[in-house]
C-alpha cells in the first residue's frame, strides 16, 4: 500500500507481528525505514450461516411486532447513545430519546459518566427538554425536587413533611447501566445485562487497535422517518 502523508510517499508492507514503514522522501531522494509498528492480532469473527427464510411483510408495518422488538431486544441490549467528548466536564450533560424513554448521560467529579431516565422521582415530570447542557443540580420544573449529577435528591421543599421523612439523600433518579469504551457512552436499560465487553465480543478487540477514542465529531445529523428501523438499516446495508 502507498500513500502520500506530509511530504514523503509511504510504503507499507504488512507482516506477520510487524507493519513496517519505508518513507521515500521527495525533497532529498533518501529511503528511510521508519520504526516498526507492532499489530494487535485478534481472533476472527465467527462465520455467519445465512437461514434463507423469507421475513413476512408485516415485521415492517406491524405495530404489535415493533412493540416485542421493543420489549424483547432494545430493551436488552448495549446501545450506543453519545459520544464522551460531547461532555468533557463534571455536570455536563446529554439527553437522548430511545423509544418512549428520554436518557440522561451525565460527567461525573471522578470523570466517568453516568446514565439515567429523564424523569422526575417525585411526579415523573421529565428534569430537562434540552438535547445537552451543564448543571450544578437537575431542578425538575414541577416541584422544585433537585437532583446532583450523580442522581441522588439534594433538596425537596418542605422536605420534613412527609410521613416517612425527609427524601434527600434517600431518594435517587433511576440508573441505567452504562459504560465508555472507544470514546463512546454505551447503556443498557436491562439491569441484569451482561458487560459491554462481553456484548461485544470480537467488536471489542477489533476496535482497539484503533484509536477511535482521539476521534472528534465534526458534524452530526438526525432524521426522524415514519417506518420501521428495519428498513433504514436494511437500505443502509444494500448501499
Amino acid at each position: 500500500m502507498i500513500f502520500y502523508a506530509s511530504g514523503h510517499l509511504m510504503h507499507i508492507r504488512p507482516g506477520p507481528k510487524v507493519v513496517a514503514v519505508i518513507a521515500f522522501c521527495l525533497k532529498t531522494g533518501d529511503i528511510v525505514m521508519a520504526e516498526a509498528i507492532p499489530t494487535v492480532e485478534i481472533d476472527t469473527w465467527p462465520e455467519q450461516t445465512l437461514r434463507g427464510h423469507r421475513i413476512p411483510g408485516d415485521r415492517y408495518t406491524s405495530s404489535e411486532f415493533a412493540q416485542k422488538e421493543w420489549e424483547g431486544m432494545w430493551t436488552k441490549v448495549w446501545l450506543l447513545l453519545g459520544r464522551e467528548s460531547e461532555i468533557p466536564n463534571h455536570g455536563d450533560w446529554q439527553r437522548e430519546e430511545v423509544g418512549p424513554e428520554s436518557i440522561l448521560m451525565v460527567r461525573q467529579k471522578d470523570g466517568g459518566v453516568k446514565a439515567f431516565y429523564n424523569v422526575c422521582q417525585h411526579r415523573g415530570n421529565p428534569l430537562v427538554d434540552e438535547a445537552k447542557g451543564t448543571v450544578k443540580r437537575f431542578v425538575c420544573k414541577y416541584h422544585s425536587w433537585a437532583f446532583m449529577p450523580d442522581g441522588e435528591l439534594n433538596f425537596a421543599p418542605d422536605s420534613d413533611d412527609f410521613a416517612e421523612g425527609n427524601p434527600c439523600g434517600k431518594v435517587n433518579l433511576e440508573e441505567l447501566a452504562c459504560e465508555t469504551f472507544a470514546g463512546f457512552v454505551w447503556v443498557n436499560m436491562d439491569k441484569d445485562c451482561v458487560s459491554l465487553k462481553e456484548y461485544l465480543g470480537p467488536i471489542w478487540e477489533d476496535w482497539t487497535r484503533y484509536d477511535i477514542g482521539s476521534w472528534k465529531r465534526t458534524n452530526a445529523k438526525q432524521q426522524n422517518l415514519p417506518c420501521n428501523w428495519k428498513v433504514v438499516l436494511d437500505n443502509f446495508n444494500e448501499s
